[in-house]
């Protein structure tokens, strides 16, 4: 299992990271399969399998998107 990567709140262009919105996606991301958590004492670890299919699918996904979008400029008639 990969060891956890301790992120501290950033604050970005946008302001502050909100924890109870971090707290919701942390609960439903795992939920979805998306990311793992495991828990050790009173700390939750989360994380990414790259060997999950989930991750493979988003990654698809992601990739059909940029495809679409690429195919849509290129159609625009701009150079």
């Amino acid at each position: 299992m990969p060891e956890p990567i301790h992120r501290p709140w950033r604050r970005d262009a946008t302001g502050p990271a909100v924890r109870p919105a971090v707290s919701h996606h942390l609960q439903v991301l795992p939920e979805a399969g998306v990311i793992k958590a495991r828990k050790e004492a009173t700390h939750v670890f989360y994380y990414l399998d790259p060997q999950d299919s989930e991750i493979e699918n988003m990654t698809r996904l992601f990739a059909d998107i940029r495809r679409i979008l690429r195919n849509a400029l290129d159609k625009s008639g701009e150079d």
